[in-house]
């Protein structure tokens, strides 16, 4: 650990406001997104992770059948940017639904994203969820709903109605109910979502779901780098980019198969699939479930092409109850810790964190140079040094019974042996920029401005990285969103992953939220912000980190405090700019100490 005060007198942001222009996109022919017979193209998510799919959606005579119970939604696998969709739906019984569009990952109770309302003579009404950037007429604008234009257009309940969504590439929406404009707004994001249909009270039914994709506007100025989120190595509908073998030589596609975005493999074999590409530095995360009874599978890390039982490679061990284990295959090389370690396995750290048989568990593995971690559903379970094999492919094992997966990502870590040119900033020392954007360094104060039509992430990085440290800074926020990043891990792309405390013009101050993981974890109460937070003047926070406790103080409140053993608990410190809205965020009296060990 290097032991240093970081002082920070002053740092000045300023972005330049560019933005984003997309290639345009080829006129498309109509789609249809239900194909009248089953749910082919379409994943449920359910708040009850209890719920089956069939408990509440169904297709009966053609049409798609809601029961309306628990809250839920029914998503395309399908991403679509700039579109018309039209649908139609009758409710069977009085309550709310609504269908969503250019929705935002991850899967929750309700994602970001915009909803044209279907609540029973409420269709037409516009929802604003997460924030996602839009501009409404502000006389019907009130909280997060914006109210239709007329009197309900929708007809008697029990008979069809028809919605023509249209959501094209220069920022424009309308929606029409039975051939009524009901709501129309401006400088929507227009960035690729998925279409959803909810489950929120109402029995309901939908039928005739078409999509015509509109074109983008043409790119007349240089385009702003959008932020990038993660690979998707595994595609969702084939194996496409990924080669297997099986011990008895027979072939992937007698076993392996892909339905609804998730792979399936068949049980009953000895063998695995591996990806084409190697890969060396990442943080990969992937769902798994054994669907029908406990078994034995895993992740094989940097695999050497040599197709046999077993490779050369690290196991991250996915057997039902060991999931975090560590198995060191062929004659791969690396340290746990030796209380834990015997022979060839590293037992995990704690208790199994597993769901129970059949729902889905969360896998995150930390790749980076000759470390590794391990986490079963956000629980830390596994620590590796000392490991020595640079690149390889990543494979998933198939061994007794059927086991399933889903939402394979990685993101590439930055190439320690080969770092990129950083940009810097004249006079500031210490501190590096991530991100697209023009930075300055003045008078003493930090300021960042950007509009909504960037949808960049920025972050000033401090060089250093901190284990147990003490900070404190000064801040006003007039517009938008930013956050005072720690202990975080930022990978290839410029994403930021770790924990903020939360800096933002109004609510949440000094709340402690994960990005790219769990997302709140400490989240104040709007009265308490109400009490503590200065609107549009200067506030002070302090955020202090030993080992796993992490206190956020606001004004000499405490905003936020954790004690979670499962954290990063080293990494550079940051500041950020959020994309997609307009922001205006100022900075100054940045002190950063290192605490005793």
């Amino acid at each position: 650990m290097r032991r240093c005060l970081a002082r920070l007198t002053c740092l000045v942001v300023v972005l330049s406001l560019v933005p984003v222009i997309r290639a345009a996109e080829e006129p498309a022919k109509t789609v249809q997104l239900f194909n009248g017979k089953d749910l082919s193209g379409w994943t449920a998510v359910s708040s009850d992770p209890n719920t089956k799919t069939e408990d509440v959606w169904s297709v009966v005579d053609g049409n798609i059948h809601c029961v309306g119970h628990p809250a839920g939604y029914l998503r395309t696998d399908q991403d679509f940017t700039a579109f018309k969709l039209k649908l139609q739906w009758r409710t069977l019984k009085k309550g709310n639904s609504g269908c969503l569009i250019r929705v935002q990952p991850p899967d929750k109770v309700w994602p970001k994203s915009i909803e044209c309302q279907l609540n029973t003579n409420e269709a037409g009404d516009i929802w604003i969820i997460d924030d996602f950037p839009i501009k409404v007429d502000e006389s019907r604008h009130k909280g997060r709903n914006v109210k239709k234009l007329h009197e309900s257009s929708e007809k008697p309940l029990g008979e069809w109605n028809q919605y023509e969504i249209t959501a094209d590439g220069a920022g424009n929406l309308e929606l029409k109910v039975n051939d009524v404009v009901q709501n129309t707004a401006t400088d929507t994001a227009v960035i690729p979502g998925k279409i959803l249909l909810q489950s929120e009270g109402a029995e309901i039914e939908f039928r005739n779901i078409e999509l015509t994709p509109l074109p983008a506007p043409a790119a007349t100025k240089p385009a702003a780098r959008v932020r990038e989120g993660p690979t998707r190595i595994f595609n969702g509908k084939d194996l496409a980019g990924w080669t297997g073998y099986f011990a008895d030589g027979s072939k992937i596609e007698d076993s392996w198969s892909v339905s609804k975005g998730v792979l399936h493999y068949a049980g009953g074999k000895n063998g695995f699939i591996y990806t084409d590409k190697p890969y060396a530095n990442y943080i990969l995360k992937l769902a798994y479930r054994f669907p029908e009874k406990a078994g034995d599978s895993g992740v094989l890390l940097r695999v050497e092409p040599e197709d046999k039982i077993w490779p050369r490679s690290i196991e991250a061990q996915g057997m039902s109850g060991k999931a975090g284990d560590v198995w060191l295959l062929g004659t791969e090389k690396a340290k746990g810790d030796p209380e834990r370690t015997k022979g060839a396995n590293i037992r995990k750290m704690q208790p199994s964190s597993e769901k129970p048989l059949g729902e889905w568990n969360t896998y995150e593995i930390i790749a980076n140079g000759d470390k590794a971690e391990l986490r079963v559903n956000y629980i830390l379970q596994n620590k590796l040094t000392d490991w020595f094999t640079q690149t390889g492919r990543i494979a998933l094992q198939a061994q007794d019974v059927p086991v399933e997966f889903k939402d394979i990502e990685l993101w590439p870590l930055p190439d320690k042996e080969h770092p990129a040119e950083e940009q810097r900033l004249p006079g500031l020392d210490g501190w590096h920029i991530t991100g697209v954007g023009h930075w300055t360094y003045h008078d003493g104060i930090i300021e960042g401005q950007q509009s909504k039509d960037v949808h960049t992430y920025t972050h000033v990085v401090s060089d250093k990285s901190y284990h147990n440290f003490k900070a404190s800074l000064k801040y006003k926020c007039p517009q938008g969103n930013s956050g005072f990043y720690f202990r975080v891990l930022v990978d290839a792309t410029g994403n930021v992953h770790g924990f903020q405390a939360e800096i933002d013009e109004k609510r949440d101050a000094g709340g402690l939220y994960e990005s790219w993981g769990r997302g709140w974890v400490s989240q104040p109460s709007k009265e308490d912000v109400a009490k503590h937070y200065k609107i549009n003047d200067w506030n002070e926070m302090k955020v202090e980190a030993s080992g796993p406790h992490v206190v956020v103080m606001v004004n000499d409140w405490k905003a936020a405090e954790i004690n979670d053993p499962n954290v990063i608990m080293e990494g550079p410190c940051a500041l950020q700019i959020h994309g997609g809205q307009d922001v205006h965020v100022l900075f100054k009296d940045i002190h950063i100490e290192p605490l005793p060990e």
